[in-house]
């Protein structure tokens, strides 16, 4: 894990990527549904993978465009939105990412990320959440979004690839973006991306140990 500049042991715990499609956002052939006026060109980017496997999300009119995906949840719990978006010079749209629980008591979180400076503004939401970004090579921010689930039984990830022309505002407008790997898990904080197709996939928990360890003593 070189994140922090130094190598270091990767060691994360078990997590379940309950995003299916995490990186298939075409509502013809996934879990992923659209509302308004919208294209999806799939693996039109090189990845944080290094390969061409990235997708550029557009809203194609001035209305609202989003991008969702919906999952069932359990209650008293942390979830976790991450999402890898390619960093670009464009300052005039400013797309929004959320993390939506419904269901029972409203928990939600709206941020809005400058793609090319990496600034990141909580636009709305209710409950309790917390927010981070990361650049994660020199191409990629991760954003990461996390809600305590109160009692509501479902998630909603929603991405709006043009939200607003005026930072921490709501003005839908025209505008692409690209993305990659989404992630949605049960967790207070994001652990490596677990890609996904037709269910969710859970990654094992990682254990390392030493024998023969001698006592300086």
């Amino acid at each position: 894990d070189y994140s922090t500049g130094q190598p270091a042991i990767l060691v994360e715990p078990q997590r379940t990527n309950l995003c299916n499609y995490s990186n298939n956002f075409n509502p013809t052939s996934s879990s992923w549904t659209v509302v308004g006026n919208f294209s999806y060109t799939p693996n039109s980017e090189i990845s944080p993978e290094g390969i061409l496997n990235a997708n550029v999300l557009t809203s194609n009119s001035s209305a609202t465009c989003e991008f969702r995906f919906d999952s069932n949840i359990l209650s008293n719990t942390t979830y976790t939105l991450s999402i890898f978006i390619k960093k670009d010079n464009v300052e005039n749209r400013f797309p929004e990412f959320a993390l939506d629980h419904n269901g029972g008591t409203d928990a939600s979180c709206y941020v809005q990320i400058n793609t090319k400076t990496g600034d990141i503004l909580k636009r709305a939401g209710n409950g309790t959440s917390t927010f981070s970004i990361s650049s994660f090579s020199s191409n990629y921010w991760r954003l990461s979004i996390s809600v305590i689930n109160v009692n509501n039984t479902s998630a909603r990830i929603i991405i709006r690839p043009a939200a607003t022309n005026v930072f921490g505002t709501y003005n839908p407008i025209s505008g692409s973006i690209t993305v990659y790997g989404a992630q949605l898990e049960a967790g207070s904080n994001a652990t490596s991306y677990i890609p996904t197709t037709t269910a969710a996939v859970t990654r094992n928990a990682d254990n390392i140990s030493k024998t023969n360890v001698l006592n300086s003593s």
